[in-house]
C-alpha cells in the first residue's frame, strides 16, 4: 500500500505531510482529498479517518496536543507568509515558551519548487531585497522563486541551526502522481494536510 504521508527523518515528534494516494475520493480529487475545514463529504471523512489511523492520532482530531511538556508548531508559508517571515514568528513564539531557537528542529515540507514557481518581476525584486539574490532563479524568460530557500534563511536568521532544518522533498506542481496543486490543476483539486503533535511517530 502506498504511504499516506511523508516525514522528516530528523524531526523527533509525530508529524507528516500528506500525499494524494491511499484515499477514496474520485475524479480531480482522487484519492486522499482531505478537504477544507468544516466542509467534509463522506469521502473526505473517510480519508481523514484513514490518515488518523495511519498517524496514530485520535480519529476525532487530526491535529492533537498532549500535556507532556513538549511544544510543537505548524506553519503554512505561501509567498505572503514567507515574505511576512511567519516562520520567524513561530520561532519567537516557541522561544517565549522557553525553547531556545538553537535547540529547535524544523522541517520544510513539499511545496511548489523553484523549478515551477514563475513569478513577476515585482515579487522577484521583493524577495531579492528581503532574502538575497539566490532566492530568485533567472535562467529563463521569467524569474522563478525559491520559497524553500527563503524559509530556510528566515529560520536561520531567527536562530535555528542550519543543520537542524530538513527539507522534505517534493514539488507539488511537478509531481501530479503524488501531490494535488491548485495552481497546476486550475482549481477543483484535492487538499493536503500537514500535522504535528507531541509524541514519537509510531
Amino acid at each position: 500500500m502506498d504511504p499516506l504521508f511523508l516525514v522528516a527523518r530528523r524531526l523527533p515528534v509525530r508529524h507528516g505531510f500528506t500525499l494524494r494516494s491511499g484515499g477514496v475520493s474520485e475524479g480531480k480529487r482522487a484519492s486522499l482529498d482531505l478537504g477544507p475545514a468544516g466542509d467534509a463529504g463522506p469521502d473526505v471523512q473517510e480519508n481523514r479517518l484513514r490518515l488518523a489511523r495511519a498517524a496514530g492520532l485520535p480519529p476525532e482530531a487530526i491535529l492533537a496536543a498532549e500535556e507532556d511538556g513538549i511544544r510543537v508548531a505548524a506553519v503554512h508559508s505561501g509567498w505572503r507568509g514567507t515574505a511576512g517571515r511567519i516562520a520567524e514568528a513561530a520561532v519567537a513564539m516557541l522561544a517565549r515558551e522557553g525553547d531556545a531557537p538553537a535547540t529547535l528542529r524544523a522541517a520544510i515540507g513539499p511545496c511548489i519548487g523553484v523549478c515551477c514557481y514563475e513569478v513577476g518581476e515585482d515579487l522577484a525584486a521583493r524577495f531579492t531585497d528581503a532574502f538575497g539574490a539566490e532566492v530568485v532563479r533567472r535562467d529563463g524568460p521569467r524569474p522563478h522563486l525559491d520559497l524553500r530557500l527563503a524559509v530556510r534563511r528566515t529560520l536561520e536568521q531567527a536562530g535555528v541551526a542550519g543543520a537542524h532544518i530538513e527539507d522534505v522533498p517534493g514539488c507539488n506542481a511537478c509531481d501530479a502522481r503524488r501531490f494535488f496543486s491548485h495552481r497546476r490543476d486550475r482549481g477543483g483539486t484535492g487538499r493536503h494536510l500537514a500535522f504535528i503533535a507531541p509524541g514519537a511517530l509510531s
